[in-house]
């Protein structure tokens, strides 16, 4: 079995378990709206990495151990979790048929 972040969530006790069994019960309509909800947070959090003023006016003014952190491992980590999110929706939407 690949070791696909949808993979892993259909599993009992794997990373986003509970993510895979909400979205299951979903209609495909709230699905593909859950997919455009994580896309415009990854576009959001793209453009918080250019530009961490957009985010956090004061963002000069924190520690630059903070400003790193943020930049450099919070919201990347927050665009993996929206991204793999985004594949167990689509996981979800090929077992109905709804995708290639």
């Amino acid at each position: 079995m690949d070791k696909t972040a949808y993979n892993i969530a259909k599993q009992e006790n794997g990373k986003y378990h509970g993510f895979y069994k909400t979205h299951n019960k979903l209609s495909d309509q709230e699905l593909f709206k859950s997919i455009n909800s994580s896309l415009a947070q990854i576009d959001k959090h793209k453009k918080w990495i250019d530009n961490p003023l957009t985010k956090t006016p004061d963002f000069y003014n924190f520690d630059k151990r903070r400003q790193k952190s943020l930049v450099e491992v919070h919201w990347p980590a927050d665009i993996n979790r929206h991204n793999d999110q985004i594949e167990i929706i689509n996981g979800i939407l090929k077992e109905r048929g709804k995708l290639s």
